[in-house]
């Protein structure tokens, strides 16, 4: 049996070990894939335990580190400042022909870095591309990363203008958005460039290690997989009352687990690529923990809502597998989401993916309700982030009707076999205390979200624990930048949930 996610995706089948093409070596375009496998193709991959092919640009300084915080699994590729000004990135020869279907994909760590981005020069438009959308950083903590070069844009067009299909792609240049002036560092591993589909997944974990520590700790390593495929994120797994249950998931070759009790436990450990397709587990591992620990309680309603609907996750994902549109995310709300900054900047809060937007001003619920099929036919998405509320009359009779809306367009995700996930809307308004409205309508939003098991983003709540006087412009109603991000942060939390379910395959082991 075969450990995949039955939709999510697809597999990286990518060139074993540290290498570039030869063609790409050299430097020519239309360089040809290093390698070829059940329709992916690998342009360039690098774990960098062996070479560092990128050359440092501006006033960057390369290095090759490996130290277990500063590293996935051997070494990363760390780029730091030897000037405080000027710009500090990196550059390789990466010759591809075309943007169509072709990813940049790779786990970073940033210190001092609001973001990340990439220049990819195009010989045929003599000009840069780049991401519409820069990913998000999260200091101190690795992230995998998976630009959509179909989705970039020429750095002297329109940024709402997407690169041609027909590209002749030659170097590429890693450039990092400071968020401290002088400062800023960033950490890169796993890097490879590829394009296409594929349904095989990675090969287990190697050779899984456990041992006992103090207060109910258990410790585990392992390495990376030897085949062919790139590892980007790895899932725990602890056998329970007889079923193997996840307790965690790391980018990192380790983990520490804490039981909450003596005995004999039994672990495993499979590894998703970036597709998030899942590998076989790695053989069983007993160990005997002679102290007992205390599990941490858990208080996040995130991971509350995760334990409710992950199982209508992955059948909504099964449902939509090869119909939907694979890393596509809608963007479908009411006013707040109209603006074209509102899905960029929650896009690059996901670092992944192609947004869509079909944002409407003005629009309420009942809108909401009668154009979702029609909208999802169009963009065929994995996932629908859904908003709407803003517009509604907030009496009970109201926020009734609102709500059977609201079934009516996650009952029509959950048909086209797409996530449907589901925004509490925002406050109204920078006074923390007049948001009596808004608060009984995302109540009952919750409520219907938890029925139909089914995500929520706590917009509404992570505004709420904000300063909001600058999360607003002039209108007090308009999300500024400040505000996206927020929404934003609420939004990446909800998806690394839906992500650990998405990589759960528990139940297939035996």
């Amino acid at each position: 049996m075969k450990h995949t996610m039955p939709a999510v995706a697809v597999a990286l089948t990518l060139a074993a070990g540290s290498c570039l093409g030869q063609t790409a070596q050299r430097g020519k375009p239309h360089a040809g894939a290093v390698s070829k496998a059940g329709g992916i193709e690998v342009y360039a991959k690098l774990d960098f335990d062996r070479d560092r092919p990128f050359k440092q640009t501006g006033s960057a300084k390369l290095e090759l580190e490996g130290r277990p915080e500063l590293a996935l699994d051997g070494r990363s590729l760390h780029v730091s400042r030897l000037a405080p000004e000027g710009s500090f990135g990196m550059t390789l020869a990466a010759p591809v022909a075309g943007s169509k279907d072709l990813k940049i994909a790779f786990c970073i760590r940033g210190k001092g870095l609001d973001s990340i981005s990439v220049n990819y020069w195009d010989n045929v438009k003599r000009d840069n591309t780049t991401p519409r959308t820069n990913p998000r950083l999260t200091e101190d903590l690795w992230l995998p990363v998976i630009l959509h070069a179909e989705d970039f844009r020429y750095n002297g067009g329109s940024a709402a203008e997407p690169v041609a299909a027909q590209t002749d792609y030659t170097s590429l240049t890693f450039y990092p958005g400071e968020s401290r002036k002088g400062e800023g560092e960033y950490w890169i591993e796993n890097f490879v460039i590829y394009r296409g589909d594929d349904t095989a997944p990675p090969g287990p974990p190697m050779t899984l290690r456990v041992k006992p520590g103090q207060d109910g700790q258990v410790e585990l390593t392992w390495k990376q997989p030897q085949d062919n495929a790139f590892p980007a994120v790895y899932s725990i797994y602890r056998r329970v009352s007889g079923q193997w249950r996840k307790v965690g998931e790391t980018v990192q070759t380790r983990f520490v687990d804490t039981v909450p009790a003596v005995g004999l436990y039994s672990y495993r450990v499979t590894a998703a690529d970036y597709e998030n397709n899942c590998s076989r587990p790695a053989l069983a591992a007993p160990v005997t923990v002679t102290s007992a620990g205390k599990e941490a309680r858990i208080t996040d309603d995130r991971v509350k809502d995760r334990l409710g609907y992950a199982e209508n996750v992955r059948r909504i994902y099964h449902l939509g597998a090869g119909k939907n549109r694979r890393d596509v995310f809608l963007f479908f709300g009411g006013s707040h989401t109209a603006p074209w900054s509102y899905h960029r900047t929650l896009s690059g809060c996901l670092d992944r993916g192609i947004p869509v937007l079909e944002g409407r001003a003005g629009g309420d619920t009942a809108l909401a309700r009668s154009q979702i099929k029609q909208v999802l036919e169009s963009a065929r998405p994995q996932f629908a982030v859904i908003m709407f509320g803003t517009r509604d009359e907030k009496d009970a009779k109201s926020i009734a009707a609102a709500m059977r809306n609201l079934s009516y367009v996650i009952a029509a995700c959950v048909g086209s076999g797409t996530v449907p996930v589901m925004a509490t809307i925002p406050p109204r308004g920078h006074v923390k205390q007049e948001q009596a409205a808004q608060r009984r309508f995302n109540e009952a939003l919750i409520r219907l979200c938890r029925k139909q098991a089914v995500p929520v983003s706590y917009c509404f709540e992570e505004m709420m624990a904000a300063d909001l006087s600058g999360a607003f412009l002039d209108d007090g109603v308009s999300l500024s930048l400040a505000g996206n991000l927020l929404a934003g942060a609420a939004l990446r939390k909800t998806f690394d949930q839906i992500y650990f379910a998405i990589r759960d395959t528990g139940g297939l082991m035996r």
